[in-house]
């Protein structure tokens, strides 16, 4: 009863598995640098789609939101939340982001996590 009410629930709210929730992570020790990067990661991902228009229908939401911890072993952190559909167009549009965010910062870092097993 509980995987049927669960799968019904996933997939009228469209979670995974019907979907992918991804996420760029920005770590910095200085939270102007945190909170910059994270405008600049947003901006790049829209860029992205801009260039690539058979991605942007599958991708159904982009928000720069803070994560629950903001704080965490001395490092700000900030994030930009990503939904998406389950397809071969956005593999290829988050690896574009994975490229994207290992050459973005040398004073931040920053991460691609498709479907995290958490969101701390």
């Amino acid at each position: 009863a509980f995987f049927e009410s669960e799968f019904r629930r996933r997939r009228n709210s469209l979670y995974p598995p019907f979907t992918n929730l991804a996420r760029l992570l920005i770590e910095s020790s200085d939270e102007e640098t945190a909170d910059r990067m994270a405008r600049e990661a947003e901006a790049a991902a829209r860029r992205v789609l801009e260039t690539h228009p058979d991605w942007q229908r599958k991708v159904l939401s982009i928000v720069n939101e803070l994560p629950s911890v903001q704080l965490l072993r001395g490092k700000h952190r900030r994030q930009i939340l990503m939904k998406t559909l389950v397809c071969s167009e956005t593999e290829a549009f988050f690896s574009e982001l994975s490229d994207l965010a290992e050459t973005m910062s040398d004073s931040a870092e920053i991460y691609l996590e498709v479907n995290p097993t958490t969101m701390i």
